[in-house]
């Protein structure tokens, strides 16, 4: 085998190594591509929820506030009406 012979068998070894990084390369794009769909996904689906949640605590918070407001002046009137003294005012 001649010297040319052989350096055409190594550039034909080297084209097909490259064709197959190549071939990786774009395997790796594509899976990395749907990784980050995946993940804005992922994150749409976050904010959603934590809008959703956002929006249940207020109002949980509003009802909180008015069971307190109604539960604190039925209590008053009720001290009131028995005569008894604030223990917060003293």
């Amino acid at each position: 085998m001649t010297n040319e012979e052989k350096i055409l068998e190594l550039l034909e070894k080297q084209g097909k190594t490259l064709e197959s990084l190549q071939a990786d390369v774009s395997t790796i794009k594509t899976t990395v591509g749907q990784l980050k769909t995946g993940v804005e996904t992922l994150d749409a689906g976050q904010q959603a929820h934590r809008s959703e949640m956002n929006m249940r605590f207020q109002d949980l918070n509003a009802k909180f506030g008015q069971k307190v407001g109604t539960l604190e002046r039925r209590t008053q009137r009720l001290e009131e009406e028995a005569g008894l003294p604030d223990p917060e005012k003293h």
